[in-house]
């Protein structure tokens, strides 16, 4: 019996969101590819409204209307030809970030790159001599330093696997990460990681071992995009500063005309004036993100885009009061304690090292 074989063009849709109107209502039903199977031309998708999962095939698409990503991730398992045994490939895993924008306009070069097998070179930054070194690194086309070739970053003699998945202003790693079997990618980690260990420590023992990570050698996908702050970069390549508190702890709703307005507590609005350095006129709007909201509405309002710690994404505007802080307001709000309460997020792997 033979089985009808999916055709890899459609995999191009992994992570896409497909919209149309209900029937008799002004509703729309909002789904998103959530997985391509190799076999029976089937696809998972979400009800993005209840999380539903459903299986069809890409003929119960007719009808729905793709709605555009704001970029794509690329996960790759490598090879590099051995230095001294030319028969041997060392295998890596590189992750490359790439904005939709920049490929409409003919750049092809990935925003962000985050890889395994290379040393950390920001650690050797705030480590001129460092006592020990630190392996796998996530850059960006614009914090890349000037002594490291950005497009090495990505170089390699063989690609043996490559997965593609598109993604939107809201989503965060673990939402892409759940879109993709990620069994080969962790494998490829796992063997470099006890290769480490062993060099290392020729007496170590894998048994009971249950770290996820030294010294940057990674045993998970996961854990490799986690501690080299791989979200910050895809953050930056969408204007989101992601902070570590709840925005909805931090806001203020009000009925103005029938209409509840959010607008941020003074813990909030002072955490936003001295993040961004900006004098704010009167008080913040706070309003959630979601997909039926255009960004070019905003063209002309002054708004930042923030990600709290249960991953919702916000707008929150305001008005300027004679543009960006003067060096007494600075000093000022180094008296505050908004900053010490309210934080921005990033993982810091050096600390973290056990």
């Amino acid at each position: 019996m033979s089985t009808k074989k999916t055709d890899k063009k459609m995999s191009k849709y992994l992570g896409y969101k497909f919209f149309k109107n209900k029937e008799n209502s002004d509703e729309i039903d909002l789904i998103r590819v959530t997985r391509i199977f190799d076999e029976d031309d089937k696809i998972k998708v979400k009800n993005c409204d209840t999380n539903e999962e459903s299986f069809i095939s890409f003929e119960d698409l007719t009808g729905y209307t793709p709605l555009e990503p704001t970029g794509f991730v690329t996960f790759a398992k490598v090879g590099m030809q051995d230095d001294k045994i030319k028969t041997l490939m060392n295998y890596d895993v590189v992750v490359s970030l790439y904005r939709l924008l920049d490929v409409k306009l003919n750049i092809n070069e990935p925003y962000a790159i985050c890889r395994q097998s290379v040393n950390d070179f920001f650690y050797d930054l705030i480590n001129p001599n460092p006592d020990k070194e630190y392996v796998g690194v996530s850059c960006s086309r614009e914090n890349c330093p000037n002594n490291i070739p950005y497009y090495m970053m990505a170089a390699c003699d063989e690609v043996y696997n490559f997965t593609m998945v598109h993604f939107y202003l809201t989503d965060t790693i673990n939402d892409i990460l759940e879109m993709i079997d990620t069994t080969l990618y962790d494998k490829v980690l796992e063997k470099l990681y006890q290769v480490h260990m062993k060099s290392t420590n020729p007496l170590y023992i894998p048994d009971g071992d249950k770290r996820l990570s030294h010294y940057g050698w990674c045993r998970s996908l996961k854990t490799l995009l986690q501690e080299n702050n791989f979200q910050t970069d895809m953050d930056t390549m969408r204007n989101i500063s992601a902070v570590d508190f709840n925005i909805e702890d931090c806001v203020e709703v009000k009925d103005e005309n029938g209409l509840e307005v959010k607008y941020a507590n003074i813990e909030l609005h002072n955490f936003i004036a001295n993040t961004y350095r900006i004098n704010i006129k009167e008080k913040c709007i706070v309003m959630k993100y979601d997909v039926d909201i255009d960004l070019a509405e905003f063209n002309n309002t002054n708004y930042v885009l923030i990600r709290d710690n249960q991953n919702n994404t916000y707008i929150i505007s305001y008005i300027l009061d004679g543009g960006y802080r003067e060096k007494d307001l600075i000093d000022e709000e180094n008296k505050l304690s908004a900053t010490d309460k309210l934080r921005m997020e990033f993982y810091n792997k050096y600390t973290n090292q056990k």
